[in-house]
């Protein structure tokens, strides 16, 4: 819920961002968007079973976007990043990724290079 709240209120969070010396990326944001639907992926290997629950939303222009969140061994839930379609056609193209546990989206990288999920997101499965 927290990455929704982000994408509503893009321009605070981009003025702040700025502000404080944070780096910003430019994306599609969730206002107006459809919900799609959801899966539950396997994608950190470390962890057993599918511990990533995306939830997919499209925009009125074409763009897909899906929240990627980690699902807590007690049934909690956390955004750790979002993937990102650009041009309306499969695949994604980017992959935004908070490194900190800070809610901050401040890695982007191209979709499908695999990067170690950040610590944080494995400590929140573990022990929340």
């Amino acid at each position: 819920m927290l990455a929704l709240g982000l994408f509503l209120y893009a321009p605070l969070y981009t003025a702040h961002s700025q502000r404080y010396g944070h780096t910003v990326h430019e994306f599609p944001g969730l206002r107006g968007a459809s919900y799609v639907g959801s899966s539950e992926q396997d994608i950190i290997a470390e962890i057993p079973g599918k511990e990533t629950l995306i939830v997919y939303y499209e925009s009125r222009a074409g763009n897909r976007i899906g929240v990627l969140n980690i699902i807590s061994r007690s049934g909690y839930l956390r955004s750790y990043g979002l993937v990102v379609d650009t041009n309306g056609r499969q695949p994604f193209e980017y992959t935004y990724l908070d490194s900190r546990g800070n809610g901050m989206l401040d890695v982007k990288q191209r979709f499908g290079e695999y990067r170690e999920p950040a610590s944080w997101v494995k400590v929140f499965y573990m022990y929340r």
